[in-house]
């Protein structure tokens, strides 16, 4: 089970929480969504994120 939930304000997004289920940790997922995160933010023009 994952878990992810943002806000965007203005062009600047926050992930507020991001959660990999114990049986799915050490396998990348974590870092593979943080990266389409991170790209789906610049998509949409946001300037940072954090």
């Amino acid at each position: 089970m994952i878990l992810s939930n943002y806000e965007l304000y203005g062009l600047y997004v926050r992930i507020v929480v991001l959660v990999v289920d114990s049986n799915y940790r050490n396998k990348g997922i974590g870092k593979q969504l943080l990266e389409e995160a991170e790209s789906w933010a610049k998509e949409i023009g946001a300037t940072g994120i954090d």
